[in-house]
């Protein structure tokens, strides 16, 4: 028969991993919004580079200074930024859901040492029953 300490520090081990897993997801989602508000800002931004004249002047912000940028270039530079926010989303959205399944496992395993624990106590009271 298991000792019923040894199984409460070993859940006690699992319950610190998955608050941990529980963590990593909070700072996972964070950074998600972040970027996922800069690719807001970005689609509105390229939204605006399509309705322009293929004669109108764009200026890209570099630090303090005002830069003259082509509208074909100012529309590549976007849209590769674009793509890069959204990988880095899509990269962060499947970590996030390996987390999850990461906990999900731990979840299981913490249940099973709860069923065990929950076993060897009703053990022990039908033998101190019977004495």
């Amino acid at each position: 028969m298991a000792d019923i300490g040894a199984i409460e520090q070993r859940g006690q081990g699992l319950i610190k991993q998955f608050e941990a897993l529980d963590a990593e997801q909070g700072q996972l989602n964070k950074q998600a919004e972040q970027l996922r508000a800069q690719l807001m800002e970005n689609q509105a931004v390229e939204g605006e580079l399509k309705i322009l004249d293929e004669d109108a002047e764009v200026f890209k912000s570099m630090g303090p200074v005002l830069v003259k940028v082509d509208l074909p270039d100012a529309k590549a530079m976007v849209k590769q930024r674009l793509d890069r926010l959204q990988s880095e989303i899509d990269r962060l959205d499947k970590t996030f859901k390996e987390k999850e399944t990461a906990k999900n496992k731990l979840q299981q395993e913490i249940g099973k040492l709860q069923q065990e624990v929950a076993q060897i106590q009703q053990k022990q009271q039908q033998s101190g029953e019977e004495e």
